[in-house]
């Protein structure tokens, strides 16, 4: 490559990321900080990368604002981060090192997001496996894969049961907190930060297993504005607002706008099940300005409410 091309690449690149930058800022992902706060989200990003340290940047500039509701409640951006601490220690004290793997066989709620940013944390890998794979689709994948530690929900026990995890199965109980086995491990964490760990972790996304059983698709810690710029300037995302994901978060698209959400410290409205009428009173209940759904999520709506139109006409328009 001559030397002009390669000034050239460099400019063009220049460019994007400034572009990626402006919207970024924009949107209220970025915005003035104390020095403090600024040398403290550098020494995060520094020690743990994007994903293991965006429950850390969020909780340095969000605190005590809500970061994700689901089943249990609230959970503002300091208790979300401090669990995310305790699990980091905790998955350390357990002996999981680098190029460890942990599976995460879970609906959407925030223990999944709780483990997703621990596990980056302490530099380890997190599979993210689908909720609806037979058990035989677990124990290959998680063979292939090398999960060294599983958690899932209580609910999905019968496919976990061929799964062989050298240091373990979790399981997690949503509605129970005093049965959950992950949030017995996390109070035996340490709630200060973990060492930076030598290398990044790694968020493992499984394909769609269209041509066989799915296979881990890794996902790099991004380096730059220009990804989540480019996605901000497509969606009008902006800062402290309210986030409706009804997707799967083991799907790229619900991940992505989850994580898009804790960048912009905003509210994280999950629910493990989709259902058209709570999505609706969801958005009217948190005032979301962003919802995530599929093309058949959007059919559910849409047949609910031709439902109630008919209601409404049977009844003599007295709804």
């Amino acid at each position: 490559m001559s030397f002009a091309v390669q000034i050239r690449a460099i400019a063009w690149r220049g460019s994007l990321e400034a572009r990626g930058l402006r919207a970024a800022v924009r949107s209220g992902m970025l915005g003035l900080e104390s020095p403090r706060t600024l040398r403290a989200i550098a020494g995060a990003l520094r020690g743990y990368g994007v994903f293991g340290s965006a429950s850390r940047i969020a909780s340095l500039r969000h605190g005590d604002l809500p970061a994700i509701v689901d089943e249990r409640g609230e959970l503002t951006f300091t208790e979300l981060d401090e669990r995310v601490n305790r699990l980091a220690n905790a998955l350390d004290a357990k002996g999981l090192g680098r190029g460890s793997s942990v599976g995460v066989l879970c609906r959407n709620h925030r223990q999944l997001l709780i483990v997703a940013f621990a596990v980056a944390r302490a530099g380890l890998n997190v599979i993210m496996l689908n909720t609806s794979f037979s058990a035989r689709q677990c124990a290959e994948v998680a063979q292939r894969e090398g999960v060294d530690l599983l958690v899932y929900d209580s609910e999905l026990a019968d496919a976990v049961t061929d799964v062989q995890a050298p240091r373990g199965k979790l399981a997690v109980a949503i509605d129970d907190p005093g049965a959950d086995e992950l949030d017995l491990l996390i109070a035996t964490g340490a709630a200060t930060l973990p060492p930076a760990p030598t290398s990044a972790g790694r968020i493992v996304i499984l394909t769609s297993g269209t041509t066989g059983t799915p296979k881990g698709a890794p996902r790099e810690d991004p380096r730059g504005f220009i990804g989540v710029g480019a996605m901000l300037e497509r969606m009008p995302m902006r800062a402290r607002e309210a986030t409706v994901v009804a997707p799967p978060l083991f799907h790229g698209t619900g991940l992505v706008i989850a994580l898009l959400s804790i960048g912009l410290g905003s509210k994280l409205v999950l629910r493990r099940r989709f259902d058209a009428a709570r999505l609706l009173d969801d958005i009217a209940t948190h005032h979301a300005t962003v919802v995530c759904v599929v093309p058949i999520m959007l059919q559910r709506i849409d047949d609910l409410a031709e439902r109630v139109h008919r209601a409404d006409g049977d009844l003599g328009g007295q709804l």
